[in-house]
């Protein structure tokens, strides 16, 4: 094992090194249903300069409802869209200064997403995991064809 390894949990005080740089930083993470890719009549809401600023502060992102694929300038964005459906849409973003840490992990749910960082594959106890759901309302058309595909 790696002397340099803290086995130890981090705490929030904590910083992460993102391997690209000399320079540690804090681990920002957002998450946010934003209830679809458009912003009303203006368009996509990639293309909307507020939203892309909320986005870049920080270094992950995890998007739901986006109901499209999105690709947001300095990001590496996995994208998970419900097959044979305009409903639903999950995206994580990483600022493309950590994507070379990015290990995508399969899941068997159309509305959950997973990756893990791992900032050094020398160091097993540094793994981030970060999970992104989305739990359709009861009264969906989406979950009670769920349903209906289970009974």
């Amino acid at each position: 094992m790696n002397s340099n390894c803290n086995p130890n949990p981090r705490s929030d005080t904590d910083k992460v090194t993102i391997p690209t740089s000399s320079v540690s930083c804090h681990l920002a993470i957002l998450s946010w249903n934003i209830h679809d890719g458009m912003n009303g009549s203006e368009g996509l809401k990639a293309d909307d300069t507020d939203f892309i600023d909320h986005l870049s502060d920080c270094n992950v992102f995890c998007l739901q409802e986006t109901k499209r694929e999105f690709q947001i300038p300095n990001y590496k964005c996995f994208n998970q869209l419900r097959p044979d459906s305009r409903s639903g849409g999950l995206c994580i973003g990483i600022h493309r200064a950590m994507a070379d840490i990015v290990k995508v992990i399969s899941t068997k749910h159309d509305d959950i997403q997973a990756i893990s960082l791992i900032p050094d594959p020398n160091c097993p106890g540094d793994i981030y995991t970060i999970i992104n759901i989305y739990d359709s309302p009861e009264n969906s058309s989406y979950k009670a064809k769920r349903k209906g595909l289970n009974s």
